[in-house]
Parts: structure tokens; sequence; C-alpha cells
């Protein structure tokens, strides 16, 4: 049994998969939000717990995972738990990290710290989300201040503003490759390989039949595991995805993300791509199969929050409610683009 714990908002990351091609699975899987483990008298039995969503974890939300981890290691000290809640290495830290041991070529900066030192162009993306640059590339200090300021304006605080160094990979005929590959529990699974002629690559631009030989030589491959495996110990995550480029045949590390979509249905995927797409579904299948099952001492554990853990929860809720719901007055009185940059 694998209990998985969530961000409310996102359990379709693990769901969809299930319901599709990790139908076989589903009856071993247990999935819980952080802002509805409030609703559960016993803490669920398993011999794998998976804490996910760890960058998206809020001050009240953290304090949930940090007591459930405690739980489960005063209860069930035979289980497995991938991702520490507090020493998984977030993007701030990741990213000055990999940089600090020559890994990576680019450095980040918080948006209330000194950034004069960072080479230009920059662009700003936040800390705790996986959407990208909120900025085109910034070409000077007047440039990244006005972004700032713009961006404030939003309500979003500095702290969450990741100034980060422009990093170019792309080839010479001007074509970026996006590669991702998933960790559990210390293996490392080829996801994808996307191209683009585009810096900020979040979904394939195109695919034709070369770059399609192109993914699945990587996917069967696995050119890259040691490193990943290095990497993704160093930053205490045994759980995620893992997205990078290379930078003359150096791994440049974007993010790990400890929430991935693991599929997406069946159906999206095309002819061209299909057998790509089905050894990796092989292959995460196996590694999930591969988790410890039931702990030998797993009895039923009673779950005890205090009422104040429990109000700071509904109070984040509750502003989050609200301010998502000013957001979408915001974007139907003013349009999308005035928004957002």
């Amino acid at each position: 049994m694998i209990c998985y714990f969530v961000s409310e908002p996102h359990q379709h990351t693990v769901r969809n998969y299930l319901a599709d091609r990790g139908q076989s699975l589903a009856a071993h899987f247990t999935i819980i939000a952080y802002e509805r483990v409030f609703a559960h008298r016993n803490l669920p039995a398993a011999g794998t717990y998976i804490f996910s969503d760890i960058e998206r974890l809020t001050p009240a939300r953290l304090d949930v995972a940090r007591q459930l981890y405690r739980l489960i290691r005063q209860q069930y000290p035979s289980a497995r738990i991938l991702n520490h809640p507090d020493k998984s290495a977030c993007r701030y830290t990741l990213l000055t990290e990999l940089h600090d041991k020559q890994q990576n070529r680019f450095r980040v900066r918080r948006a209330n710290m000194d950034c004069s030192d960072l080479r230009f162009p920059v662009f700003i993306r936040l800390e705790n989300d996986h959407k990208g640059s909120r900025t085109r590339l910034l070409h000077d200090g007047r440039e990244l201040r006005q972004a700032i300021a713009a961006l404030r304006r939003r309500s979003l605080p500095a702290r969450q503003l990741l100034v980060t160094e422009f990093c170019d990979t792309a080839d010479a005929a001007g074509l970026y490759r996006k590669y991702a590959a998933f960790v559990v529990a210390g293996r490392i699974i080829p996801r994808h390989l996307i191209f683009g002629h585009e810096w900020m690559l979040k979904n394939p631009a195109f695919s034709d039949d070369e770059r399609a030989r192109e993914q699945l030589a990587f996917i069967r491959s696995n050119p890259h595991e040691e490193t990943l495996q290095g990497i993704c110990a160093d930053a205490r995550i045994d759980y995620g995805r893992i997205d990078y480029s290379l930078l003359d045949d150096r791994i440049q590390v974007w993010e790990i993300n400890t929430n991935p979509v693991i599929m997406q249905h069946s159906q999206t995927y095309s002819a061209r791509n299909l057998a790509a797409h089905n050894l990796f579904s092989e292959s995460i299948r196996a590694a999930f199969e591969a988790l410890p099952g039931m702990a030998p001492e797993s009895v039923p554990c009673p779950l005890d929050f205090s009422q104040q853990l429990r109000r700071r929860v509904f109070f984040e809720r509750c502003c989050e409610y609200a301010g998502n719901r000013w957001m979408r007055l915001m974007y139907r009185l003013l349009g999308r683009s005035a928004l957002e940059m």
C-alpha cells in the first residue's frame, strides 16, 4: 500500500494516472490531501508514504506534514518514507546548491536580496509553482526593477520571486531540448524529451520522426542516470520529476517537481511518440510496484491534530479562496494580458 500526501487542488497528477494507465495500481494507492487529513480518524497503514507538493506547502500545511512524518516514524518505523517535509530541497535551495557545486552555471536570487551581481539577461519565476517564467527576458536593472514592482502589485511576496540568470541551452540550429526524468526511491526513470525554438519550454512545440527517435533513444538508454541519482540524493528528494537541459554536455537543472503529472490520458499522445510513452508507463509502474507494501507493525493509529492547527489551515484556505475569486474578477474586468507579463 502507498499513501500519497498531496495538496488538494493538485490531486489530478496521480488520480488521472490511476484512472488510466495506472489502473492496476489504483487499489494499492491511498491519496490524502493535506487540507483534508483532519477528516481521517486514523493514519492509513501503508508500507510506503510519499510526501508530495513539498514546494507548495504553506506554513500551516507544512506543520501538518511535519506532524504526519513524526507519527509515521514513531508508529511504523519500518515504513518507507519518500521526501522529508523539512529536508527536501525546494527550488531556491536546490538551484543555489547546484551552482555552488558547479553543476549549474546560472544563479538565482530572491527579489528581496541583492541582485546587482547577477548576469543579464534574467527572468523571474515563483519559487512555489510550476508555471515557468512570469516575465520575458529582462536585460538590465531598470527592466528588472519594473518587473519586480509589477509582480509585487499583484500581491506576490518578494521572497517568493526568484530572479534567475538566463542559461542558453539552444543548439547551433536554435533548437532547445528539455529533458525530464522521474526519481522513485532512488530509481531514475526517463520521462520525456521535448523540443522547441522558444527558451521557455513547457510543452513540446513540435515533433517529427527524427525527434521521436531521439526521444525514444533517450528513454531507452537512460544516459544521465548516475548524475541524476547524485543530484536527487544531494537534494534529499526521493520522489519527483527532475527537469533539465544540457549545456556543453553538462546537466543544467531547472527544477525538481515533487508532485509531477505522471501521465496524461492515453489518447493525448500521438502515434509517433507512443512507443516512448509506453516504455515510460511500464517503467514507472514497475517502480511503484517495487516499493514496500504493508509495514509489519501496521495497526490503526489515531490522528490527533490541535484545534489551533485546524484553524490555521482553515484560515489559509479561506484566504486562498478569496484571492482566487478576486483574480478571476480582475481577469474579467481588465483582461488576462493586463495582469500577466
